[in-house]
């Protein structure tokens, strides 16, 4: 099972807080503070194409599987795949689990 892993890196939430502007009102956004990115080694799906949607569009909220037992990931982690911790993750968990469901995102830096 080990040949099949490849090293990801994750930064889990470690708080979310209200955000708010200068004025000191709420913007309705919630300021997220993430953990320092950890290595792990974990088996990893290639991302899904064309011939993974359904006859009426794409129904998963999914690009990618990452399967792991004892998965150390929950709702929103920020996962770096084929990247280095100093390049914007490229993916958020949106399922946590053995089989955890992430999905790409672009970041700007």
């Amino acid at each position: 099972m080990d040949i099949n892993k490849s090293t990801i890196y994750y930064a889990n939430p470690v708080s979310r807080e209200p955000s708010v502007n200068a004025e000191g009102f709420l913007t309705g956004d919630t300021s997220i503070e993430y953990t320092t990115p950890v290595a792990i080694a974990a088996a990893i799906t290639e991302p899904l194409n064309a011939s993974d949607t359904q006859a009426y569009g794409r129904v998963e909220n999914y690009d990618r599987v990452i399967t792991l037992l004892g998965s150390p990931f929950v709702l929103d982690t920020r996962i770096w795949v084929n990247k280095v911790t100093t390049e914007p993750y490229d993916y958020i968990v949106v399922q946590p689990g053995t089989n955890t469901l992430v999905r790409q995102v672009e970041v700007n830096a």
